[in-house]
């Protein structure tokens, strides 16, 4: 329940433990039962199902707990579909850099957006907060945005 409300690996891997646990009880209750009246090829062959599930659990979080530790960024194709919606906005000119870094299970993200120059900070800055809002909406994997405003220099046309 506490994993589905915050995903967390610590919380994950405690899951699995648990529900390890119970099927080694489980599988010992039921080689003990069979023992009893003298079937004892159940208690190998439970073993053996036991030890390649614990393995199979055992490669599947160190896989995940090593994507965490490695700071994996987000996919390409997502940090193009954030650059693609970033582009939507007229006032933003150009998406000069995009980072991003893992942080449990979700993702900050670094962003260098060019604008128009002759914008007022006020201005520039409000555009930053509205895409950090709205990305953070959109792209669930998205916990944290960070935003530099690069004004660039915009000839007026008289």
């Amino acid at each position: 329940y506490l994993y589905e409300k915050e995903p967390s690996i610590l919380l994950k891997s405690n899951n699995i433990d648990h529900r390890n646990d119970m099927l080694l009880t489980l599988s010992v209750l039921i080689s003990i039962l069979f023992s009893k009246y003298n079937i004892y090829l159940v208690d190998s062959l439970v073993g053996i199902i036991i030890s390649i599930w614990f393995l199979i659990s055992g490669i599947r979080i160190f896989k995940e707990s090593y994507d965490v530790l490695m700071d994996v960024s987000l996919p390409d194709n997502v940090k193009d579909d954030i650059v693609n919606f970033i582009m939507e906005n007229e006032k933003v000119i150009l998406v000069e850099d995009i980072y991003s870094m893992s942080v449990g299970y979700k993702f900050i993200v670094v962003l260098t957006l060019c604008v128009d120059g002759n914008l007022n900070t006020f201005e520039s800055h409000g555009i930053a907060n509205r895409i950090e809002n709205k990305i953070k909406n959109k792209f669930n994997d998205v916990k944290e945005v960070f935003i530099h405003i690069h004004p660039i220099k915009i000839e007026k046309k008289s």
